[in-house]
């Protein structure tokens, strides 16, 4: 069984409950079992004196974890979350509307953040035939992998 993927941008919100409505890259609501599995795990991570991925916090009731400064990848139980590098927002100040913008901005940053770390001589860069088309449609840890 595939994980399920949950993109967020760096400086993005991962928003404890599940609300398919407000729903975006810049605001991930995730299920609440994830989001206390996610916050157990970054706080045994911070005991043993790892960097904070993360600034927890509480607005009107409901409890959020704000990216910080990072991209990856991080597995949680059953789950992967992509932690995306944070892009402008569309000229009308909106994130994209649909479903389908939101996945072609998702494959976007994905491509924008492998041009980087390929520059930067992090990931090969000799992709041939077949290939090149997995990547396009995978997660950054597919890819990556």
């Amino acid at each position: 069984m595939r994980a399920k993927l949950y993109a967020v941008y760096e400086r993005g919100r991962l928003v404890r409950g599940e609300n398919a409505a407000l729903d975006s890259p810049w605001r991930r609501h995730i299920p609440e079992a994830l989001y206390d599995r996610l916050r157990r795990q970054e706080q045994d991570r911070e005991a043993r004196g790892e960097v904070a991925l993360f600034k927890w916090g509480s607005y009107r009731g409901v409890d959020h974890a704000t990216v910080g400064p990072w991209v990856g990848v991080i597995s949680v139980a059953d789950a992967q979350i992509e932690l995306l590098p944070k892009v402008d927002l569309p000229s009308q100040g909106a994130p994209p509307s649909s479903a389908e913008d939101q996945k072609h901005e998702l494959h976007t940053v994905r491509g924008n953040l492998l041009e980087m770390l390929a520059y930067a001589g992090k990931v090969p860069t000799h992709v041939r035939g077949q290939a090149s088309l997995a990547l396009r449609q995978g997660s950054l840890h597919d890819t990556l992998a």
